[in-house]
């Protein structure tokens, strides 16, 4: 019997994916030189977004998998690891030939090699990342079944203390406090890795009423753009292009269980068939929608057009729709399928 889907973590993949366009949206015009208007804004946008999203998924992915009777040895390697390779050498070639336009062999050689070595399209490097995650995720599974919660926090806390708690303050303050820690040598741990456990632990021991979960998720929701109008008042003070809202920031954990719990909390797990449908073509449109993205820009649809914050929403909402329509389609043809990892 198929397992039962769940649902809050369907609508927390389409949320994401919104999030993740949004950052790559709003950086088309980031990276320009020098702090305006128009690149605070794009700035504000992009860190609020870029926090969080990417974690959420990796956090899903821990929900989903890491007590999953179905990943096992024979799976990872029958199922799990081909469909993410399929998907990476295709988009890779892909997004290598939309740059260059130089199909020669050579070419080929050079981009064969840039495979090997992770010197791939910026986004798809997440996808060398969930090789790594699928390649531990059987001995993290034998390891969640074991722990206790209290276990469970004592790791999770070590853990984002000196990954990513202590270098985040090192980079806030100008100090260097993970010299404290540096000389044990036994507290090198990925925050990746920790919050694909991070999800697993969420869902399975922690419980909010409503309440609790909306206050928490304001709570995280103030400190998140108070950070990000820091990051622009010290990008104004010192004219140069500066964010604090990193991925491995303590606003940053606390805003991904801050959203995680309400979404747990507030959406029932009753399956709508349109919100199945669009969280499984979500990967699809994480690997096609920098393409819908470039080919906006290239006829001058940027989200400098208006209001960098509305045309960044905007924007972001016409490629994840484009986006949506491919995939289906591609969803629908049984060879093509397998490059959007159906």
């Amino acid at each position: 019997m198929a397992k039962k889907r769940v649902v809050y973590l369907d609508f927390l993949r389409i949320f994401a994916i919104f999030g993740v366009i949004c950052i790559h949206v709003s950086c088309e015009n980031w990276y320009i030189p020098g702090v305006d208007t128009n690149w605070l804004m794009n700035s504000y946008v992009n860190s609020v977004m870029g926090a969080w999203t990417v974690p959420i998924f990796i956090a899903i992915s821990g929900a989903l998998l890491l007590d999953n009777p179905h990943f096992t040895y024979q799976n990872l390697f029958k199922k799990y690891l081909p469909r993410i390779l399929i998907c990476l050498v295709f988009w890779h070639f892909f997004y290598y030939f939309y740059v260059y336009r130089d199909f020669t062999f050579a070419n080929f050689i050079v981009g064969f090699k840039q495979l090997l070595l992770g010197k791939t399209y910026s986004h798809l490097w997440y996808l060398y990342l969930v090789i790594g995650l699928y390649l531990i995720t059987p001995i993290l599974k034998k390891m969640c079944a074991v722990l206790t919660q209290k276990d469970f926090i004592y790791f999770l806390a070590i853990g984002f203390t000196t990954t990513a708690i202590i270098p985040w303050f090192s980079s806030l303050l100008n100090y260097n406090f993970t010299a404290f820690i540096n000389p044990y040598h036994v507290f090198n741990f990925s925050y990746y890795v920790l919050y694909y456990l991070l999800g697993y632990f969420l869902k399975k021991y922690i419980n909010l009423n409503k309440k609790q979960a909306i206050s928490l998720f304001v709570i995280a929701f103030i400190a998140l753009n108070l950070l990000a109008l820091y990051g622009n008042y010290m990008a104004v003070k010192m004219n140069d292009h500066i964010a604090y809202c990193s991925v491995n920031s303590i606003v940053t954990i606390f805003s991904v269980i801050a959203v995680f719990l309400l979404a747990k909390t507030l959406i029932k797990n009753k399956e709508f068939k349109f919100i199945t449908l669009l969280s499984n073509l979500t990967f699809g449109v994480y690997l096609i929608h920098f393409v819908i993205d470039k080919t906006l820009l290239g006829y001058g649809i940027n989200s400098n057009i208006m209001n960098p914050i509305l045309g960044t929403l905007i924007i972001s909402g016409i490629v994840m729709t484009i986006g949506y329509i491919i995939s289906f389609v591609l969803s629908k043809i049984p060879i093509l399928k397998k490059l959007i990892g159906l």
